[in-house]
C-alpha cells in the first residue's frame, strides 16, 4: 500500500519536554478463520458479547475526536 502523503517529520523535542503526556496506543485485531459463514458470525457475536464496553466507547470517542481535530 502506498501513501499519497509524505511521512511526517520527526519531532524536534519529546512531548514531556513541552508539558505533554505521552499518547496511549492500543491495537486489537481478530482473524476469524472458520470456513462456514455461520460459524464465523457466531464467533464474532461471542467476541462482541464479551467486549469491554467502556474501552470500546473510549476508543470510539478518541477516534471521533481525532477525526474532528484533524479534519
Amino acid at each position: 500500500m502506498h501513501s499519497v502523503n509524505p511521512p511526517p517529520e520527526p519531532p524536534t523535542r519529546d512531548g514531556d519536554q513541552v508539558g505533554r503526556t505521552p499518547p496511549k496506543f492500543g491495537l486489537n485485531g481478530f482473524l476469524i478463520t472458520p470456513i462456514p459463514k455461520v460459524a464465523a458470525r457466531r464467533t464474532i457475536r461471542q467476541i462482541a458479547a464479551q467486549a469491554d464496553r467502556e474501552g470500546n466507547d473510549g476508543c470510539a470517542h478518541s477516534q471521533a475526536e481525532f477525526v474532528t481535530t484533524h479534519a
